[in-house]
């Protein structure tokens, strides 16, 4: 890929001007770390340096292919276990995961359409 800098090349923004606010649901805008593995915990200091304030393994490739499509894209995340410079809560504990996941996806769910009534 020679001088390529692939952060820089699949970094995406999205635009949220069709949102119509004020939002039906609290929410935090800011930077996802996205890739194809586990964030690992030696990651996390560098990760937190760049801005980033949670990872994983999808909104990336979402965001950047909406923006190649100039699509609308809105990405709604649940923290379902937490990450820190020492361990993750639920890499060996996948009930804990399990658990947690289940619980955010019913409350993503359960505000989708409050969501879908802010599309200008």
């Amino acid at each position: 890929m020679g001088d390529l800098n692939i952060v820089d090349y699949y970094a995406s923004t999205l635009d949220l001007s069709w949102l119509a606010a004020p939002h039906p649901h609290p929410t935090r805008r800011g930077i996802l770390a996205s890739a194809d593995s586990d964030l690992p915990p030696e990651r996390i200091a560098y990760l937190k340096s760049m801005g980033a304030i949670a990872g994983d393994w999808e909104s990336g490739a979402l965001a950047w292919v909406a923006n190649k499509n100039a699509a609308r894209l809105l990405i709604l995340r649940g923290v379902s276990d937490l990450v820190s410079e020492e361990a993750g809560e639920a890499y060996d504990n996948l009930p804990l995961f399990e658990e947690r996941t289940k619980k955010v996806m019913q409350k993503l769910f359960d505000q989708l359409p409050d969501w879908l009534k802010c599309v200008n």
